[in-house]
């Protein structure tokens, strides 16, 4: 189970740091603060 937490926390890390990457490069700077939430409340979660 461990490894499992793991490598959610991994995928959850990259997808934030993704996201991020986007709405720098793609948004404007407003959008970066709801990106990180929504990725945090939604984005990669344990089955």
């Amino acid at each position: 189970m461990t490894g499992t937490k793991e490598k959610v926390e991994e995928k959850k890390a990259e997808l934030l740091k993704l996201t991020i990457e986007f709405s720098k490069k793609f948004l404007n700077e407003e959008y970066e603060f709801v990106i990180e939430k929504l990725t945090r409340s939604n984005g990669v979660r344990e089955r």
